[in-house]
């Protein structure tokens, strides 16, 4: 939030700042104490997403190119342990991601829909 020691936050800031805060909550839900982890992922994320102010992501802006798609990874097909261990641990991330995306989704749609009644009317109501 914009205070005295930050003056220079700006409203496109504080949007930038709660997509990330919310993204990686998202992929911590289960492992708080895991967030910094993940930041590289979370940075991909960010440079791959569509801006509505500039027409591109960040990352067509700097390379001139649409990003590349993210390809799941197969367990077994890197040689080195490392990183098939790392690659294996991304991949159950997403899913986890998208577990807890749906779960959310479902939450809002559920308190959407709460105050919501169906209503029918006829010509020349």
């Amino acid at each position: 939030m914009f205070s005295s020691y930050h003056p220079q936050t700006d409203g496109q800031t504080e949007v930038l700042n709660r997509c990330l805060e919310n993204y990686l909550r998202c992929m911590c839900a289960q492992n708080p104490k895991d967030w910094a982890k993940w930041l590289p992922l979370v940075e991909w994320w960010y440079n791959i997403t569509y801006h509505s102010a500039t027409q591109k992501t960040p990352f067509e802006v700097l390379y001139n190119q649409v990003p590349p798609l993210h390809l799941t990874y197969l367990p077994g097909e890197s040689t080195h342990k490392g990183v098939d261990k790392t690659l294996q641990r991304r991949e159950e991330m997403l899913k986890q991601v998208q577990h807890n995306l749906q779960q959310a989704q479902e939450r809002m749609k559920t308190l959407a829909n709460k105050g919501r009644t169906d209503r029918e009317f006829q010509v020349r109501d």
